[in-house]
This record gives C-alpha cells, structure tokens and sequence, in this order.
C-alpha cells in the first residue's frame, strides 16, 4: 500500500503544527535542490495573521499517515494586474511522498473552488494556478496529468 493509501486530510490545528510543516517544507527543498527555507518563526508568524486571502485555518490542509504530518498544501488568492484573480495553490511533501501530491491537490483545488464560489461573480477571470522548479519533475507530472499548463517562466 502507498503513503497515500493510508493518508487522512485534515485541517491545520495551530502552532503545534508548525514545526512538521517547516520539516517538510525544508526536506522537500533540500531533495529537490531548492535553496528556498522556512524555520518555525517565520511561519508561526505567517500562519497568525489571517488577511482576506489566507487564513492557515482554512487554507492549509495536512495529510497525515499514522498521525504523522506527512505533507500539506495550502491555498490563497490573489488580484493579478490584468484585473483577474488567481488561486495558486502549492503541496509540499517530502521526498518519499511525493505519492501525496494528488490527494493534497485535490483537496487544495475544491478548497479553491469553495473560496471562489463564497466570492461570487466578481466579473473577472479567474485563474487556478500552481508552479514547479526545474527540479520538480514530480510536481509538474502531477499538474500536467491535471491538464495544467505552462503559461509563465519566472524566478
């Protein structure tokens, strides 16, 4: 059976998450070459504050096996420049997770939808986005399988 067979969802619970998530966040950046980090400080203090376009109680989503963080996503949205508003969401999963990506993708787009549609109409286009370094080849199967595509190269 795989990771994802025996993962459960559930929502984030607080500080007491943090440490796992920054642990992932960071196994998933060292394995993929990514000189990006988080420490716990940073995040308690991002996770905090909710504004308009995120709040950690709603918009992140932690995927669990055995009661044991095991990856996490979380959701936001934003007004581009153009006038649309854009709903990125990115999954993080340690190196021998990467199994997690679809289920925490699922969760992270009707989480999406779910925002979208409490917005309403808004008259504008909207926009379901997520990115991949060059080094995430597993990340970019899994969005291209969804029908993805690649429209920016950036960083």
């Amino acid at each position: 059976m795989t990771v994802a067979g025996r993962a459960t969802l559930r929502a984030y619970r607080g500080a007491e998450d943090v440490p796992a998530l920054v642990g992932i966040w960071n196994a998933m950046s060292e394995a993929d070459g990514i000189p990006e980090r988080r420490d716990v400080k940073q995040m308690t203090i991002w996770f905090r504050t909710p504004t308009p376009h995120f709040d950690a109680s709603h918009d992140v989503i932690i995927a669990e096996v055995d009661g044991v963080p095991r990856g996490w996503v979380r959701h936001s949205w934003v007004d581009e420049g153009a006038g649309g508003r854009d709903h990125p969401v990115r999954v993080m999963v340690g190196p021998d997770d990467h199994d997690l990506m679809p289920l925490l993708q699922d969760a992270a787009e009707a989480r999406a939808r779910e925002v979208a549609d409490a917005q309403g109409d808004l008259g504008r286009a909207r926009t379901l986005t997520s990115f991949a370094m060059p080094s995430q080849q597993w990340r970019r199967d899994e969005l291209e399988r969804r029908g993805y595509d690649v429209v920016r190269w950036f960083f």
